[in-house]
């Protein structure tokens, strides 16, 4: 008897360790290279909710600064370059999944849009990429997040059918 238990557990720790493994080699192809991971919403997040919606807080700057140019007396500096134009994200949660939207300046793109378990998801780009469109779907319900960036910053509107 304690021969079959021990058998069984070694089966159940080796196929749980298989399937985490084999889920988060699946989680990190799915996410693009260059997009932070997001936390998996707790239990008692209004996002697990159905039929709720909720946007992160207001976006955070990303800034690079360099220190000036030093001459030496009598030469000239070089030609300083334009600063560099900081990315703005916004996440977007609503029940069918989460997608991230991202503005660099006026440049409009989604680093990864990710159905929940039973939805599936499109993106649709109009008006030359200064409009986004993500829709998540599922036999029963839909969600649509329209994004705009407005003075660098992602705009979003949300949408259920």
């Amino acid at each position: 008897m304690v021969v079959a238990v021990a058998a069984w557990l070694a089966v159940v720790v080796v196929a749980s360790a298989l399937a985490w493994f084999a889920i988060g080699r699946a989680g990190s192809e799915v996410l693009d290279p260059s997009a932070q991971q997001v936390p998996t919403p707790a239990a008692s997040d209004p996002a697990t909710t159905p039929g709720t919606v909720t946007t992160s807080p207001p976006p955070t700057t990303q800034t690079t600064t360099a220190a000036p140019p030093t001459s030496a007396p009598g030469t000239s500096a070089p030609p300083s370059s334009a600063p560099e134009t900081s990315a703005q994200e916004k996440l977007v949660t609503v029940t069918g999944g989460q997608a991230q939207f991202r503005c660099t300046g006026d440049v409009l793109t989604v680093p990864f849009a990710q159905p929940a378990t039973g939805w599936s998801v499109r993106k649709d780009t109009s008006d030359g990429g200064a409009q986004i469109r993500v829709e998540f779907e599922s036999d029963e319900d839909r969600f649509r997040i329209e994004a705009v960036c407005v003075s660098g910053v992602p705009s979003t509107t949300v949408e259920q059918d």
